[in-house]
């Protein structure tokens, strides 16, 4: 009994300093805004170019399966190679795909 209220009493010191211990966010650091409270905008382009340039998901369909699935649909589709921006289009609507807001290549 006696270990156990020692590791109650170990958990709840943890709890109450680790938050103490790791002072403010972006202390010692990189930080987003400076000590007047204004963005950064070096910070902020960074984080555009992040989002916008960069890819965080691998893509679920390889290149030939894009260019074949077209043979099962019901309705006939645009040759990929010949066509490629009405093949898109068709992708897109039998899928409800929407286009994306930036320059997504």
């Amino acid at each position: 009994m006696r270990q156990a209220s020692w590791g109650v009493a170990f958990l709840l010191a943890g709890l109450l300093v680790g938050p103490l211990a790791a002072g403010e966010p972006g202390a010692g650091g990189e930080s987003s805004t400076s000590s007047a409270g204004r963005s950064d905008p070096a910070a902020a382009e960074r984080g555009r170019i992040a989002l916008t340039l960069r890819g965080f998901l691998k893509p679920e369909w390889s290149d030939s399966a894009y260019r074949r699935v077209a043979r099962l649909w019901d309705e006939p589709a645009p040759d990929p190679d010949r066509d490629p921006s009405a093949y898109a289009a068709a992708f897109a609507r039998r899928y409800g795909l929407h286009p994306a807001p930036f320059a997504n290549d």
